[in-house]
């Protein structure tokens, strides 16, 4: 299967925002319902508290700031969701639904293998943090899925891992960034490109193929925005049989997460 490398658009003014050091707009959220928080782990050095690197930088562009302000804007959770950025001696993100344990976490580890493997798609050092920070947001905004699907006890008649791609993808259609998604995109097409000698995937996991998100992710982009994503279709990125069908898709897709989320979405 070849894999195509892919140019990030013209990142808009929601990111760009954040990258020239504006103040994210403040959230008017109603003051009823659980929100998400953001923590980033200290660590201790000759004496002295400091955030770890990762955390550094996604604190200077702002980025969980966007996000979260967005999430509480328009959803009202059970009860508070703390989202950790920090060192876990391993690439990883996840949700925890143990109750005392309940959260997201996101590794620093995880941030620093998008810039390994986003490094050789961009030689515009601007597209190139935009692209990170892109995929940074949508693998947060998967774990985010994860806990709506778990806190607001949505039905989920697939594999869960997919219908938090889905929800990503849709959140961030909903902030009108889904030109972040190709972030995640391009990463996909490297793991799916950078096996291991002799390596295969474990085809009993719970995700899918690095192939199949990757097509997945520009199905929805291309069936949530033909007009802006019609080069995936004309570049031969996605092939024209499946675009098809994201197409007719999208709506119901759209219409369905609406419906199950309408319960919480906040006025305004």
């Amino acid at each position: 299967m070849v894999l195509y490398r892919l140019d990030l658009i013209d990142p808009g003014s929601w990111l760009a925002r954040q990258m020239s050091g504006a103040a994210a707009e403040p959230a008017q959220a109603a003051a009823d319902g659980g929100r998400f928080q953001v923590l980033y782990a200290l660590n201790r050095s000759n004496g002295h508290l400091y955030t770890s690197r990762a955390g550094q930088i996604i604190m200077q562009y702002g980025l969980t700031k966007a996000v979260t302000d967005e999430l509480n804007a328009s959803l009202a959770l059970p009860k508070d969701l703390i989202i950790t950025f920090k060192p876990c001696g391993t690439s990883n993100a996840w949700y925890a639904a143990e109750p005392g344990r309940e959260g997201i976490t996101f590794c620093d580890e995880f941030f620093y293998e998008f810039e390994r493997a986003l490094a050789p798609y961009y030689q515009d050092q601007q597209a190139y943090e935009q692209a990170v920070l892109g995929a940074t947001t949508f693998f947060l905004l998967h774990e985010v899925g994860h806990a709506l699907i778990h806190q607001l006890d949505l039905p989920n008649l697939g594999r869960e891992e997919d219908a938090a791609d889905r929800l990503a993808v849709w959140l961030l259609m909903q902030m009108q960034r889904p030109d972040l998604v190709l972030g995640a995109v391009n990463y996909f097409s490297h793991e799916a490109n950078h096996t291991l000698p002799g390596g295969h995937f474990p085809y009993w996991d719970s995700h899918g193929l690095n192939e199949q998100r990757y097509y997945n992710l520009c199905c929805w982009l291309f069936g949530g925005n033909p007009e802006a994503f019609g080069w995936l279709v004309t570049q031969g990125i996605l092939p024209e049989a499946r675009a098809a069908e994201c197409i007719a898709d999208d709506p119901k897709y759209n219409r369905d997460i609406a419906k199950l989320l309408a319960p919480w979405l906040r006025a305004g």
